[in-house]
């Protein structure tokens, strides 16, 4: 997943001309968008991050990109000294 804050994002309309243009870009892409925290996030089919950064701007709008969250899970067996 590749995501970005989007603070110039005011409005649906504009949320909707980003889509438009992520979808023309990588028209497999799945695009979600969400007002509450300006944050555009994308499932690409085939394109870059720095290609879906550029439609963004080139439809007038500025693009951060967000860091992926990172998840850590492991087990680690550690004798303990008592034992």
């Amino acid at each position: 997943m590749i995501a970005f804050k989007v603070r110039d994002m005011f409005s649906s309309r504009s949320a909707g001309t980003i889509v438009k243009s992520l979808k023309a870009l990588d028209g497999g892409a799945q695009v979600r968008v969400n007002m509450e925290t300006y944050s555009v996030e994308i499932e690409p089919s085939w394109a870059r991050p720095d290609a879906f950064r550029e439609a963004i701007s080139k439809a007038g709008f500025t693009a951060v990109a967000v860091p992926p969250k990172l998840s850590f899970a492991c087990e680690i067996d550690v004798p303990l000294p008592f034992e």
